[in-house]
């Protein structure tokens, strides 16, 4: 989950699949509008709330192609998810403002966290290196496809702030006090379906083996848990741990079968 100001602080075996049309931006934002009793919203007013210009340098980096079978690192990774993202703003004609990818936070920075965690004040992904180090160590030999869907999650927070949907979610469990760790947990099994479609294009070209996620997703859990305890209620936490693996698993295949990014909207029938 994304933070603000301060900080306490995943498919079944992939098979070939076919080269795919780049799917379109679809209605994701439709959901989470009506978690904070706006008004329905179409999806070119969630790009004029979210969407804006700005350096794309981060996503252009993903031009050197990744190749199956080579080692890549989490900057490759995420340089490429970034570049994917760049690619289906573009066929909606929008912008796509790529986030920034770090290490641990110093002390100026706005978010203070001990795991891997979207900032949206500064629109920074941080790889902590002691979180990455644990992801790594526990996943084994899915120790790739963790650090991937770690990095592919945390860039589906940056869409979702991207369109909007983030300053919604917040408004909705500010409204809605009794359903925030409902609808906290509806935004990280978004982010995971997200992770999935942003995965595709790096699964298609055999770069990535979605075989295992199960374990990925879990280490990833692992991680979380052990160095920190966080709150679904509390809007400013990773919560790596605190949703069912079954659900994680669900939302992330679907992201990345999904011929739109409507199909991952999650917020459906929490007001």
């Amino acid at each position: 989950m994304a933070t603000k100001q301060r900080s306490k602080r995943r498919a079944r075996p992939d098979k070939a699949a076919p080269k795919r049309r780049r799917p379109g931006l679809g209605a994701i934002g439709a959901g989470v509008a009506g978690l904070a009793a706006l008004a329905a919203i179409v999806l070119a007013v969630l790009f004029s709330l979210g969407v804006v210009g700005g350096d794309d340098s981060a996503a252009s980096q993903a031009d050197k192609k990744l190749k199956a079978g080579q080692p890549v690192t989490a900057q490759d990774l995420a340089d490429s998810i970034q570049a994917s993202w760049k690619t289906t703003f573009a066929a909606e004609k929008k912008t796509w403002a790529p986030a920034t990818i770090t290490g641990g936070p110093t002390g100026d920075d706005p978010c203070q966290a001990p795991v891997a965690v979207y900032c949206d004040s500064n629109t920074t992904i941080y790889l902590e290196p002691e979180f990455m180090d644990r992801l790594r160590t526990r996943a084994g030999m899915q120790s790739q496809l963790a650090e991937a869907f770690v990095v592919a999650h945390l860039t589906g927070h940056h869409v979702q702030r991207e369109l909007g949907i983030t300053d919604k979610v917040e408004k909705g469990e500010k409204l809605h006090p009794d359903k925030a760790a409902k609808i906290g947990k509806a935004r990280e099994l978004e982010a995971d379906c997200l992770a999935g479609f942003g995965l595709r294009g790096l699964v298609d070209e055999g770069v990535i083996s979605t075989q295992g996620i199960e374990r990925a997703m879990t280490a990833a859990g692992e991680s979380g848990q052990a160095l920190a305890t966080d709150d679904p209620t509390d809007f400013n936490q990773e919560t790596w741990h605190s949703t069912a693996l079954k659900n994680r698993v669900t939302w992330f295949e679907r992201g990345l079968r999904a011929p739109d990014v409507g199909a991952c909207d999650t917020f459906a029938g929490l007001v």
